[in-house]
């Protein structure tokens, strides 16, 4: 729809059509910039459609880089804007769906996140936009443990992705995506195969970070370390340099380092709230939750995002039997309680964290302590840790 000169379309196209690819070979700062101006450019002449699709990719573009608040925005003004009258551009919102869809999943909001896909699956017309659709519902596949479906996903998304692509940012992203799953499943070998043969001799921050996470999940943190400073630094895509800090965290806590790998979380902390990030934490693995829950006892500027990342992946989370040596299970409440257990806070104290009163924390504890068979609080926590409840 275009209330401007019609002459100044294929302007605003030549400022949109480079976006696409340049986020597919990964100079996100470039692809944000040439989505931004076609957007400038469309809504000088009014073309509200070509908005849309300019405002998409820029979303999209964000979306990936990890500034997830900035993406949510940006992608919700583009569906906000006017379609053409015949309905024949209604794909130019493809990139605005998969950018909330990627928003939703690093937020943790599931339902939100498969909705939006479904949606940029039905519009995406691009093999760039379906690739990056498929790498979402691959890890949605991973986190409802259907592995061998999401790999089979990923593989066909990397094979058909175009040539141009190879060795750009969306080519990563796969083949870490790819590589995180297989050494999951414990085919270490294969994973470091797939990495090596993508990173070369000067991996790029993506692959880096990939591969220190397997050389973590292998047994060799220092390996992991020595795979890190180029990526962890500050002046990297924000979603890389989260995931570099944890995994770093978890290889200096293997390294017996826990003063660093704290100061490491701590940062991932404050790189992750503003954006509203939790999936890099949730899907962290067991010794990242442990790190968590040491945490709440370091002076965190955090403790209520910790304690909620803890909650969303407590054991038996989506299982309401009783654990195993329980006779009666602990209460979401109870949990949160016995996490602050741990630390050196007391009840008053515990009390004024979660906006109770003493005395219902009192009860609560007492309740912990029943059902624990524990008679004070050390041996509380003891005997919740051999049970897995921290």
């Amino acid at each position: 729809r275009a209330a401007g000169p019609i002459a100044a379309l294929p302007g605003v196209i030549a400022r949109t059509a480079p976006a696409g690819a340049r986020f597919a070979l990964g100079d996100l700062t470039a692809a944000q910039a040439r989505a931004a101006a076609a957007a400038a450019a469309a809504a000088a002449c009014g073309f509200t459609c070509a908005q849309r699709r300019a405002h998409g990719w820029h979303a999209l573009t964000q979306a990936v880089a990890g500034e997830l608040t900035a993406a949510e925005a940006t992608a919700r003004n583009a569906l906000t804007a006017e379609a053409c009258p015949a309905r024949r551009c209604t794909g130019h919102g493809a990139a605005a769906h998969l950018a909330l869809a990627l928003v939703a999943q690093e937020r943790e909001r599931r339902a939100e996140a498969e909705r939006e896909a479904q949606r940029a699956a039905e519009l995406a017309a691009s093999p760039i936009l379906a690739a990056a659709v498929a790498l979402v519902r691959a890890r949605t596949l991973a986190t409802a443990d259907e592995t061998d479906r999401a790999l089979e996903t990923l593989v066909a998304a990397r094979r058909a992705l175009p040539e141009a692509c190879r060795g750009g940012h969306l080519h990563d992203w796969l083949v870490a995506t790819e590589a995180q799953l297989r050494a999951a499943r414990g085919d270490i070998d294969q994973a470091r195969d797939l990495l090596t043969a993508a990173a070369g001799q000067d991996p790029r921050p993506l692959l880096a970070v990939a591969l220190a996470e397997l050389h973590v999940r292998a047994g060799d943190p220092a390996a992991a370390v020595a795979a890190l400073p180029a990526a962890g630094g500050d002046s990297g895509a924000l979603a890389t340099r989260l995931v570099a800090r944890t995994v770093e965290a978890a290889a200096r806590t293997a390294l017996g380092e826990r003063r660093r790998a704290h100061q490491l979380v701590e940062e991932a902390l404050d790189l992750a709230t503003p954006h509203g990030h939790r999936r890099v934490f949730t899907q962290g693995g067991a010794d990242l939750r442990a790190l968590l829950a040491e945490h709440l006892d370091t002076g965190t500027a955090h403790r209520a995002l910790v304690s909620e990342l803890l909650n969303a992946t407590a054991p038996g989370k989506d299982d309401h039997s009783p654990t195993p040596g329980l006779t009666e299970p602990l209460t979401e409440r109870e949990l949160t309680i016995l996490r602050y257990l741990q630390s050196t806070l007391s009840n008053g104290e515990i009390a004024a964290e979660l906006f109770l009163s003493v005395n219902t924390v009192k009860t609560h504890v007492r309740n912990i302590y029943q059902k624990l068979g524990a008679p004070r609080r050390r041996e509380a926590v003891r005997r919740a840790r051999e049970l897995r409840l921290l």
